[in-house]
């Protein structure tokens, strides 16, 4: 329940590298893990750093066995994020510590999940996720990986009816909107990635918590529209990058894969401004010339590395390359002085 409303959420620079205690909890990107403590200081140790971040009060559930967690926390403009990895846990967020009034969305990656909030009781599996609120109070256990998102309710509520009626509801693996959303997890946790990025990530990821909170009518138009037809770009994206060298990137494989239709594929090509075609051959190109000017492939010959590529004619392979990167693929395998 990482709090994006805590005063740290301003502060830039700020980094706890994996074996160093943390002395400023008040950062941007916090890594923090209990190897750095001895054992009989580790559940205290999470307790002071994880729990007060995260408004909960915690115990060790199997206290005789070694105790170990991990989180890695970003805080964004308006949104906070972390992984955490621990041993059984119990945790509570009691009233004491309601001071906000956000929604959380939990994911489970391994292990195990289960909580009470609301008057409703949730079991989560490893893939599965829940909503929250951090307005009402919460306990449960857990153990293993998982990842927390949290946001405002006011940049959820707008879309929302009723906003509490999907409240700590299992959401299933499955779920087409949970799935589109997990990709962004990795990428705000990444502190590498420009602000620019980020508040176009930001924004994705509150439109698909809007429709994972129940969005309907024009709201949900909008979010599905703003929000999911990204995600679902983004997701496609990666697929075929993915799946150059050794799948099927054909327009046919891709809408099987991602449950739409061709016709759907293509439309979400034609917002961005491109084609499925043109950015399949950009992404051909781009694999080729990677392939070309990697030393270890010296060896290989062009017309192979054309076919693994994805390039049945070599004559058109040539022309592409060449109005793309303005230099034929044989200047690309000169410059590292292979045979063609």
């Amino acid at each position: 329940m990482l709090n994006p409303s805590l005063p740290w959420r301003d502060q830039q620079g700020g980094h706890c590298s994996e074996g160093e205690r943390v002395t400023n909890p008040q950062a941007a990107s916090l890594h923090f893990t209990t190897d750095a403590f001895r054992p009989g200081e580790r559940v205290a140790a999470w307790r002071e750093i994880w729990g007060k971040m995260v408004d909960l009060e915690i115990e060790a559930a199997a206290p005789d066995d070694p105790y170990f967690a991990e989180a890695r926390i970003r805080v964004h403009e308006g949104l906070g994020i972390a992984s955490t990895q621990q041993a059984q846990t119990r945790f509570v967020h009691p009233p004491s510590m309601i001071n906000s009034d956000d929604i959380l969305l939990c994911g489970l990656e391994s292990g195990s999940w289960c909580g009470t909030h609301l008057g409703r009781e949730a079991h989560l599996a490893p893939g599965e996720a829940v909503l929250g609120w951090s307005g009402e109070t919460l306990s449960g256990v857990c153990e293993g990986s998982a990842w927390v998102i949290r946001v405002p309710a006011a940049a959820i509520a707008p879309m929302v009816g009723d906003l509490h009626a999907g409240m700590h509801r299992t959401i299933a693996a499955g779920n087409g909107t949970l799935r589109l959303l997990r990709p962004y997890v990795r990428t705000l946790l990444d502190c590498s990635i420009p602000p620019a990025l980020q508040r176009v990530a930001v924004t994705h990821v509150c439109d698909l918590i809007a429709l994972l909170c129940g969005a309907s009518g024009e709201a949900a138009a909008l979010a599905a529209d703003r929000g999911g037809r990204a995600a679902r770009l983004r997701a496609i994206k990666q697929d075929i990058v993915g799946n150059l060298e050794h799948g099927d990137v054909s327009l046919e494989a891709i809408a099987r894969r991602h449950r739409v239709s061709a016709r759907t594929v293509q439309k979400l090509f034609d917002h961005a401004g491109t084609t499925f075609s043109e950015y399949v051959l950009e992404q051909r190109l781009a694999l080729a010339r990677r392939l070309l000017a990697d030393p270890r492939q010296r060896r290989e010959k062009i017309a192979s590395v054309a076919f693994a590529a994805g390039f049945g004619d070599l004559s058109y392979f040539y022309r592409a390359f060449r109005r793309r990167y303005d230099e034929l693929p044989t200047d690309v395998r000169a410059k590292i002085g292979a045979p063609h």
